[in-house]
């Protein structure tokens, strides 16, 4: 199956285009303000030396987006995928993230809110491209083969989704996809991982695998600033949920797959109870709860999608 390409930064005259298209029904007026004011802010620009810092853009572009397209834990990719209003924002946010200066100054908190919002833009770019050619398109298909593709272009790597996930917030050089790279991509990767040098497990909670079984996107960006609360928020917004995070059914089946990330920290039990709004009561630790694939799409009949 041909997968398009994600790694060519969208031509300036394509968004002068979509910016004069006029009103789109499908999305509001202040995605349209935003869209020309980051189209203004973002154009490269060799005399300055902040063109290529994504702190020039403040990750603004995919905060419009989510903002719009995320609906309760599901994700609207079908009215996104209406909206040439919200594609060109979607485009504009994936081609700043191409070509971000990573040698910039940036603190290890922005470094990782950088990382994770590259993660989620990307795999909503992915699934649009995928439902654009299979409506019925799920991430699991073809054993994961979503996850393991490169072509998601982050400073200049090219890189798959697992990649950015085990390679540079997992800081895990061992992970095979990350031995798949070739030694100089890899260097960069351990660069970048070596940047974050902390691992931390609330990451899990943060990036969003387009499932349903998975933690919400959330609907704003994540921010160096903010990245503490914003962390906490989506690992207790998780751990509340009975259903998918942790309940008298069992917990999530992330706290099996990724039982080393969590125990570095602390005894898994300790860590669901220190974020739990209600600690530990009412929860089996000692099952895994059934984790669904089914893509996050917003349906207005389930109950998961609801504002």
């Amino acid at each position: 199956m041909h997968h398009p390409s994600f790694t060519t930064p969208l031509a300036l005259p394509l968004l002068i285009t979509l910016i004069a298209c006029g009103p789109d029904i499908t999305f509001d007026e202040q995605a349209r303000d935003d869209l020309e004011s980051y189209s203004n802010t973002t154009t490269p620009d060799s005399s300055n030396g902040d063109a290529s810092r994504l702190d020039a853009l403040g990750h603004g572009a995919w905060d419009a987006v989510v903002g719009r397209y995320v609906i309760g834990d599901c994700f609207d990719y079908d009215a996104l995928a209406a909206s040439s209003e919200g594609q060109a924002l979607l485009q504009l946010y994936v081609e700043q993230l191409g070509r971000v200066d990573l040698t910039s100054d940036m603190t290890r908190d922005e470094r990782f809110a950088l990382w994770v919002n590259a993660y989620n833009a990307m795999t909503v770019t992915g699934v649009l491209s995928e439902r654009a050619l299979d409506p019925a398109f799920r991430v699991d298909r073809d054993d994961f083969s979503f996850f393991k593709q490169a072509r998601y272009n982050v400073g200049g790597m090219v890189l798959a989704l697992d990649q950015m996930e085990h390679g540079v917030l997992r800081m895990d050089p061992d992970h095979p996809t990350v031995q798949q790279l070739d030694d100089g991509l890899k260097a960069q990767v351990s660069d970048e991982a070596a940047r974050i040098a902390t691992l931390d497990p609330r990451l899990h909670f943060a990036v969003n695998c387009a499932s349903a079984s998975c933690p919400p996107l959330r609907a704003a960006a994540y921010r160096g600033a903010d990245l503490e609360t914003q962390l906490s928020e989506q690992t207790t917004r998780f751990l509340d949920d009975p259903g998918r995070g942790a309940g008298p059914e069992g917990i999530s089946m992330l706290f099996t797959w990724f039982e080393g990330d969590f125990l570095a920290e602390a005894p898994i039990p300790d860590f669901i109870g220190a974020y739990r709004t209600d600690g530990l009561n009412g929860v089996d630790t000692s099952r895994a709860l059934p984790y669904d694939w089914s893509l996050n799409a917003y349906d207005p009949a389930n109950p998961a999608c609801s504002p």
